[in-house]
């Protein structure tokens, strides 16, 4: 569809009711649809200054009273409805063509009138293009600010997540070299335990045989005797014996007869050797 053409025009209204006929117009726009037939409706206004009590005041002031641009297309219903405008007196027509005869009498004035027009139709659309860029900046920087907060909240959950990253691979690091801490001291007992048994079976067999060879043996039907240190005995001998590193650590843990009986069994010791270290540790 093809744009309508529209020209401006001069509607004459009653003195002081310029707003009231713009207001109407506008009114009547909206009600009947006619926006495409009518586009701007413009009272040409100034702003005049006052001194009172000492202060300056500003106020808008009406530049030619009695005077309305339309910016519309006469077409159809548009200067009927125009005509019946409250407080419109009528047409003084195009105003340009009006300015440019001088026939009426009011070229001059026309010509002036139609400058304030343009000049605040002009105003009017580059304030709202201005307008228009700052609700676009307004909205960018929002959109900037939305971005920036989002990047913020990205970066403070991934150092979060790398934190606790860290923290899971020192407390695993800490969990190994309790482990290997806990092998190192087990294989440190288990070599004193074997250098303790050692040292206790050297003890008693080198005192076994310093007793044997200061023995009193007897011909006939006599008997022989063995005492020693040791941790065994032949005959009817009552040696003292010595106890093994193992059953003293368990001893002094509160473990019972049984548990350390369990334990020299595996070590090698024989029940008899057993029942005397048992003996030997209840003295």
């Amino acid at each position: 569809m093809s744009e309508i053409k529209k020209q401006w025009y001069v509607i004459r209204a009653v003195g002081g009711k310029e707003n009231k006929v713009k207001e109407y117009i506008e009114s009547e726009i909206r009600h009947n649809h006619l926006e495409d037939y009518i586009s701007q409706i413009l009272i040409p206004t100034e702003k005049v200054y006052t001194i009172r009590n000492g202060k300056k005041i500003s106020k808008e002031k009406v530049s030619y009273p009695g005077y309305v641009l339309i910016e519309a297309a006469f077409v159809g219903q548009i200067p009927i409805i125009i005509r019946n405008t409250p407080n419109v007196l009528g047409f003084l027509g195009d105003v340009v063509q009006i300015a440019l005869s001088g026939t009426t009498g009011l070229g001059s004035m026309l010509s002036g009138l139609l400058n304030t027009g343009y000049n605040i139709y002009s105003g009017n659309r580059q304030y709202e293009a201005s307008r228009a860029d700052n609700q676009w900046n307004q909205q960018m920087q929002e959109k900037q600010y939305q971005d920036k907060q989002n990047q913020q909240l990205y970066e403070n959950e991934f150092n979060e997540r790398e934190y606790r990253d860290k923290l899971n691979q020192q407390q695993f690091n800490n969990d190994v070299t309790n482990q290997k801490l806990n092998i190192a001291l087990g294989e440190w007992n288990l070599k004193k335990s074997t250098a303790a048994q050692k040292a206790s079976q050297a003890g008693g067999s080198a005192s076994g045989s310093r007793a044997g060879s200061s023995g009193t043996g007897s011909t006939g039907t006599g008997s022989s005797t063995y005492t020693g240190a040791g941790l065994g005995s032949t005959g009817s001998g009552s040696g003292s014996v010595t106890v093994p590193y193992t059953a003293m650590l368990m001893r002094s843990q509160g473990r019972s007869d049984s548990s350390i009986t369990g334990a020299l069994q595996r070590e090698g010791y024989s029940n008899a050797e057993i029942a005397q270290i048992l003996q030997q540790m209840k003295r």
